[in-house]
């Protein structure tokens, strides 16, 4: 089964639009320190030490008994589960807090993705046009074109 968009004349994306990180997303942009301070953070008021745990999981990362941050975040006194998204928005927030007077958020890899998005989202205005739609999509910043559309638009 093909993945479409919405058009019948393209995929949903494409591959090089996909990013893969190493260990995973915390991991490969934030440092220990980091992740343990908005671990901290989220559990308000509860504080643990969680640098050493966070490096553990980290060193430990994709073995079989590796431990999770959602263990350490659990371990540490929260008394709910870590909310992956909410550790991310927390991690974002400090990074960019910290970016105001440190000039280390600029080797990140997440940064070279967000720089992609953002020029990609520039080269894409907005459609209000069929010929608006076709043209963003025959520069190929979407998904390919499928070869049946091609030939069924020749067709018309």
């Amino acid at each position: 089964m093909e993945a479409k968009s919405i058009y019948d004349e393209r995929m949903v994306t494409r591959e090089e639009y996909i990013v893969l990180w190493d260990k995973n997303i915390e991991f490969d942009n934030f440092s220990d320190t980091e992740i343990a301070q908005s671990m901290n953070e989220i559990i308000e008021g509860k504080t643990a030490e969680l640098k050493d745990e966070v490096r553990r999981a980290r060193e430990s990362f994709g073995q079989n008994k590796s431990r999770k941050l959602g263990d350490i975040f659990r371990a540490a006194g929260a008394e709910y589960s870590l909310d992956k998204v909410r550790l991310l928005s927390k991690l974002f927030d400090n990074m960019i807090r910290a970016s105001l007077t440190s000039t280390d958020v600029v080797d990140r890899p997440i940064i070279n993705v967000l720089k992609r998005v953002i020029s990609l989202a520039h080269e894409n205005g907005c459609q209000v046009s069929r010929w608006q739609r076709e043209y963003l999509a025959s520069k190929g910043l979407f998904g390919e074109l499928l070869a049946d559309s091609e030939e069924g638009d020749a067709d018309s």
